[in-house]
């Protein structure tokens, strides 16, 4: 999600020259194509700084790739505000992003989106997940000229939980980031079948996140799911304990 944030402000931003050339990418491919930056090759011919198109993205720590779209929706007294969004197989969201003139900054706003678990592959251990990954009220600032992220804060909701087919209730994430470039999403899922509450934490344009995770039984885990956490994980007085570092750019599964 953060780097969709500085796909689509770079390729707005950077299509700002595409406008004297009657707006459009294939302008430029024909007339000037040394011009045009190699981030520009997933862009379609048709688009422009109003609105426009790239496809062929990998999502970060997913296994699919996305298309990105962006629309120009209104000028307001501090600068424009584009209607920016990302599709992909199972996964989608949208939100506002605000250029303000002159200032450096960028906001993102009323980001939203959903992922559909069931149509990703086995997320660990050829373990299959279920359920609608919920994302609301996602807002950004970040520095457009160096690229970075500066703030970012929303929340999700892991609705209708399941765990090779077996329901384990519903997951809540709040997502918070500091002044110092870092950033932490507490989470916590609930149910009859376990209880499991944890932190993701790392740095914006890192890669590498740290991942520390409680897993308790609830009353109705499964007997190979005990046999399979005590063969690989720590066993603590609340539960399983879990630490580990994830590369969310070595691709999928992430574990």
């Amino acid at each position: 999600m953060m780097r969709f944030l500085l796909v689509i402000l770079g390729l707005i931003l950077g299509l700002g020259a595409v406008a004297v050339t009657e707006g459009r990418v294939v302008h430029l491919r024909k007339f000037a194509p040394s011009a045009l930056p190699q981030w520009t090759a997933n862009v379609t011919d048709a688009s422009g700084i109003l609105r426009g198109e790239a496809t062929g993205f990998q999502v970060p720590g997913l296994p699919v790739t996305t298309t990105l779209d962006w629309s120009f929706e209104r000028l307001e007294l501090q600068g424009p505000v584009w209607k920016v969004g990302f599709q992909a197989a199972g996964v989608e969201g949208s939100g506002y992003l605000a250029v303000p003139q002159l200032t450096g900054t960028a906001q993102l706003t009323d980001a939203r989106g959903e992922i559909a678990l069931d149509q990703l592959p086995a997320i660990a251990g050829g373990a299959k997940v279920g359920g609608i990954l919920s994302f609301r009220d996602f807002d950004a600032r970040f520095d457009y000229p160096d690229g970075r992220i500066a703030e970012l804060h929303g929340t999700a909701r892991w609705l209708g939980a399941q765990i090779d087919g077996f329901d384990i209730g519903e997951g809540a994430l709040s997502l918070v980031s500091d002044q110092n470039g870092g950033w932490r999403a507490p989470f916590e899922i609930s149910g009859d079948v376990v209880v499991v509450r944890g932190q993701m934490q790392g740095r914006f344009g890192l890669s590498v996140v740290q991942l520390d995770v409680t897993i308790e039984d609830a009353g109705a885990m499964p007997l190979e799911w005990k046999q399979t956490l005590s063969r690989q994980v720590t066993r603590g007085e609340n539960g399983w304990v879990l630490t580990r570092e994830l590369n969310l750019a070595t691709g999928w599964p992430v574990f």
